[in-house]
């Protein structure tokens, strides 16, 4: 876990890759009701709702999944941090992939567990609560979505500025 920001906004326009299942309406209302707090909170941030660019993906009102699994890739490939909501008995397959994927890319992942359920490590498997930079535990019996909202971009805001710190730091290095 990295420390706190002190700002309000986050530098450089975050963009962020929103993965979480998207099959019900349930779903699919909650990730943009959580879309949105983080825009309230900075109209600055990008963030990419798979549910809203997999609308690119179908050709004659038919699903190819394979262009939705090259705009999902690059989602993730262009963001700065991936939001994984991680609630289930066993998180969506889909997004699990998604953390792994970013994890392998270096690129940060902040889980959010609202599922009361507990399970092996912090609520998930070993396996993704392991490539989770931070993982947020936020009670479904709990349903301020500005509450939840202000502490996901609370702890992106520290993801981020510490990941833009270790490549700055790194550019320095290389140049020395």
């Amino acid at each position: 876990m990295v420390g706190r920001g002190s700002k309000t906004e986050i530098p450089n326009k975050m963009k962020i890759y929103f993965a979480g299942p998207l099959f019900t309406q349930a779903d699919r209302l909650w990730n943009r009701r959580v879309a949105d707090e983080l825009r309230s909170l900075d109209p600055s941030v990008q963030i990419i709702l798979p549910q809203d660019a997999a609308s690119g993906a179908f050709e004659h009102g038919v699903l190819n999944f394979h262009r939705l699994f090259q705009i999902c890739i690059q989602g993730i490939v262009e963001s700065d941090v991936i939001v994984a909501n991680l609630d289930g008995s066993d998180s969506d397959s889909g997004t699990s992939f998604e953390c792994g994927y970013a994890f392998a890319i270096g690129k940060p992942v902040l889980g959010v567990r609202t599922d009361l359920r507990a399970s092996e490590d912090r609520g998930l498997n070993a396996m993704l609560s392991q490539s989770c930079e931070d993982l947020i535990h936020f009670p479904s019996t709990n349903e301020n979505i500005a509450a939840l909202g202000a502490l996901i971009f609370q702890k992106l805001e520290a993801i981020v500025r510490y990941a833009r710190s270790q490549r700055q730091l790194a550019t320095e290095r290389f140049r020395d």
